[in-house]
């Protein structure tokens, strides 16, 4: 298994931890690390939803193809995935 961080920020709204975890379960892959926080948009003050996670990823698994498929998957969901790097 291999760690890998990553960060999703999005406008808070209901409904983003359980997607994401979702996303993540229903290719059961593991959540080691789950934190959220949120925080004033600089310009807007619109409250932003910012979670991080490590997840542990099967060396057979193609991290190109997970990667893509969680870009679409935040993509419909109108999420920005800040980040989805290994973390070594």
């Amino acid at each position: 298994m291999a760690p890998y961080q990553v960060t999703v920020g999005v406008m808070d709204h209901s409904g983003i931890v359980r997607n994401v975890s979702q996303f993540f379960s229903g290719r059961e892959i593991n959540i080691e690390e789950l934190d959220t926080e949120t925080y004033a948009a600089a310009h807007t003050s619109t409250t932003i939803f910012s979670l991080s996670m490590t997840i542990s990823l099967p060396n057979n698994l193609l991290v190109s193809e997970l990667r893509d498929e969680f870009l679409d998957f935040c993509d419909t969901l109108n999420l920005e995935a800040t980040r989805v790097a290994i973390r070594r």
